[in-house]
Parts: structure tokens; C-alpha cells; sequence
């Protein structure tokens, strides 16, 4: 049997946008899954699907959604020319229980996978708790916009040695 992991990312590989590089893609759904949030949405689905409630949500429209429009793939995923990834925002979502969407308050942390987009210019990290030493390995980082994250990202989540862009905004 396959890997929960492949299984999953290989569930959502049909959603990657057709403007995004495959490999791109296939390295932003390694990326939610490592951070909690693939696993979230497929379970959510699934729970959904098991008790015959449809999941709706302003992203949805009243209806299960894909992934490409739960992760916001269209207005949270910009891309060059070629289709590498330029610009990430990662939100948190959760279900409230009755199928329902809302962002999370769920802190989780930004995962190393993320060194892998080596075109990315801007990252917008929305309750993210760490970020990992190989972000600064990424050449062209211009920007981190940080939104609602916790204190323990400013205390104990950026790693010594860490070099971040000029630009970080809180």
C-alpha cells in the first residue's frame, strides 16, 4: 500500500493549476500536506462525505470544493512565465463541524519543503509558529509578510542563523 502522503498529494495532483510548472505543484501540496493542512482537507471531505453534508464555505459556494479552491490556488499562488512559484500565502482552514470552512487560529509551522520553490519572491505566512532555517536559502526572497502569528514565533521559531530578507512585515 502507498504512503498516506502519496496518496493524498497524488489525489490533489488533477487540481494544479495548468499556469503552474507540474514540479511547482507538486512541491506546494508536499508542502500543505507537510504542514497539516492536505490532511486536514481530505479529512474534512471525507467526514463530509460520510455523513452526507456537502462542504460549503465562501470558497465553495455551498459545495465540496476542490483543493485548487480550498488553498485559494488561483489568488494564493502566483507564478512566472515558466510557472515556478513567485508568491505563497498559506492560511489555515478548518471545518466547524457541520461542513463549514472557516481559517483556523491553529498555529502550525511553515515546512523546510518550503526551500524547494526556489523562485519565490514574496511569502505571506498567515498563524504560522516556525519558520525553518532554509527559507534563507532561498535566492530570490524578497518579502514576509506575517499575519496573525503567535508569539512563539518571535521567541523561540526563527532559527539562530536564519538570514531573512530585508523586508519582513508583522
Amino acid at each position: 500500500a502507498l504512503p498516506i502522503w502519496v496518496r493524498m498529494v497524488g489525489d490533489a495532483m488533477p487540481h494544479i493549476p495548468d499556469r503552474m510548472d507540474i514540479h511547482e505543484g507538486c512541491v506546494v501540496l508536499s508542502l500543505l500536506y507537510d504542514a497539516g493542512m492536505l490532511a486536514e482537507y481530505f479529512a474534512t471531505v471525507a467526514k463530509a462525505a460520510t455523513k452526507g453534508v456537502a462542504s460549503r464555505s465562501s470558497r465553495g459556494g455551498g459545495k465540496v470544493v476542490s483543493p485548487s479552491t480550498f488553498f485559494g490556488f488561483e489568488e494564493n499562488v502566483k507564478t512566472n512565465e515558466l510557472g515556478r512559484v513567485t508568491q505563497l500565502k498559506l492560511t489555515r482552514w478548518r471545518n466547524t463541524g457541520d461542513g463549514v470552512y472557516r481559517k483556523s487560529t491553529v498555529p502550525y509551522g511553515l515546512p523546510n519543503t518550503v526551500a524547494r520553490l526556489r523562485s519565490l519572491r514574496i511569502i505571506v505566512l498567515d498563524e504560522c509558529a516556525s519558520l525553518p532555517l532554509e527559507l534563507g536559502s532561498l535566492p530570490f526572497l524578497e518579502s514576509i509578510h506575517l499575519l496573525n502569528c503567535p508569539q512563539e514565533l518571535f521567541e523561540t521559531g526563527i532559527p539562530d542563523g536564519l538570514r531573512l530578507p530585508a523586508s519582513v512585515k508583522n
